[in-house]
């Protein structure tokens, strides 16, 4: 079975490059599974532009840039090999700007000459019901949320009804799709997004030492900061903290989609601003976090708190954070893809801080957390969810 995957990807040597979610995602994926000598990526071109090589057995062809130029690229490259199932990674911006994601479906539709299986999996859905105009205000989206939700439908449909199967992460965004799409059931299939088993992990101690941070506890936020991340409610929780010898960590930063973006830009600012007036000594930014370093920040927290107003699609620090086997508390958008109850928190600011207060005051809530975190690893370890997908692949194949 030859399978082609369509995806951004990560370059051989990534130490000062912004890795995506889904380059990592499937590079995970791929290299996890068996046969993956089986699989050729037609990737996103590197500054030297198209090039073929092998990456851990695996055919890496990059052969594509981002913008309206993209499926006719990969549709030509893709006409040289000999596949027997396609497997393309969507994201809305993940091919280029706003055109980009439009002619995704024409993408599909050429793909369909080809006569072969195709596969996507959708990394983000957006609820249409949380479409409004403070929704696109806040996450600087140009448009009417009327022409917003008309067109997020058309696409999502015809993306549905082009592919012969869909993967998504979770089963609230498969129930979305159903009742709010109005997408049929057969077609979508529940994958969970994979976690690295870590095996060396850096001490806590050593870790807030080598990251400038000694004998505080630390509260870490940590992804591209985007306006339904909801970073705000974290930063303004903290005048209500009574817990002592804290610190936030802030990491991630600028969205690129956003990056030039001035009133984005100047939101950043206010969140700064807004920190240095609760306190001056208590909060750190830190921007892009190098791969390498990743591990440090999930090793020196002792919380790691998810404040979303918004659940679109499986959260990728939240995988780390489970990963590492960090403990977390979560805002409750995330229910019921997070169960346990007691570490969810409604957003509001006094009800967060006290969640906080209420993680480093009682070693039961701590042990539930870590409890709950272990758990979640055991069912999603990468050569798992590879092996479910495989299996999906073999599955539609057969069909």
């Amino acid at each position: 079975m030859k399978v082609g995957m369509i995806s951004i990807y990560p370059p051989i040597k990534s130490k000062h490059v912004k890795l995506s979610g889904v380059a990592s995602y499937t590079k995970n994926l791929i290299t996890n599974m068996s046969n993956n000598n089986d699989v050729i990526v037609f990737a996103d071109s590197l500054p030297k532009g198209e090039s073929s090589y092998n990456d851990e057995e695996v055919m890496i062809c990059r052969c594509w840039n981002k913008g309206i130029n993209y499926p006719f690229q990969i549709f030509r490259k893709i006409l040289r090999y000999k596949l027997d199932i396609i497997h393309i990674q969507h994201e809305f911006y993940l091919y280029g700007g706003l055109v980009s994601a439009i002619i995704f479906p024409l993408f599909l539709f050429f793909l369909s000459f080809l006569r072969l299986p195709v596969i996507v999996t959708l990394h983000g859905v957006m609820p249409l019901s949380n479409v409004d105009q403070k929704f696109l205000t806040d996450n600087w989206i140009k448009g009417k949320p009327f022409s917003m939700k008309i067109g997020m439908l058309f696409l999502i449909k015809f993306i549905v009804l082009l592919s012969s199967s869909i993967i998504v992460h979770e089963e609230k965004i498969k129930q979305m799709l159903i009742h709010d799409y109005r997408c049929k059931d057969h077609k979508i299939n529940v994958i969970p997004h994979g976690i690295e088993e870590k095996k060396s992990i850096v001490l806590k101690n050593l870790a807030k030492e080598k990251i400038g941070i000694k004998e505080k506890r630390v509260i870490l936020f940590f992804g591209y900061i985007t306006g339904y991340k909801n970073v705000r409610l974290l930063i303004e929780s903290a005048k209500y903290l009574k817990t002592s010898d804290w610190i936030i960590i802030i990491a991630g930063g600028p969205h690129p989609r956003l990056i030039n973006n001035p009133d984005y830009k100047r939101y950043l600012l206010d969140l700064r601003e807004t920190a240095n007036m609760i306190s001056k000594d208590n909060f750190m930014f830190k921007d892009f976090i190098p791969e390498e370093k990743v591990q440090l920040f999930f090793s020196a927290a002792d919380l790691i708190v998810f404040p979303y107003n918004l659940c679109m699609h499986s959260s990728g620090p939240l995988s780390l954070a489970i990963s590492y086997g960090t403990p977390f508390i979560i805002s409750d958008c995330f229910y019921p893809i997070i169960l346990n109850k007691r570490i969810l928190f409604r957003n509001e600011i006094k009800e967060l801080s006290t969640k906080i207060d209420m993680f480093f005051s009682d070693n039961e809530f701590q042990l539930e957390s870590l409890r709950y975190c272990q758990e979640l690893r055991k069912s999603i370890f990468w050569p798992n969810i590879s092996l479910r997908t495989r299996n999906l692949y073999l599955k539609i194949i057969e069909y």
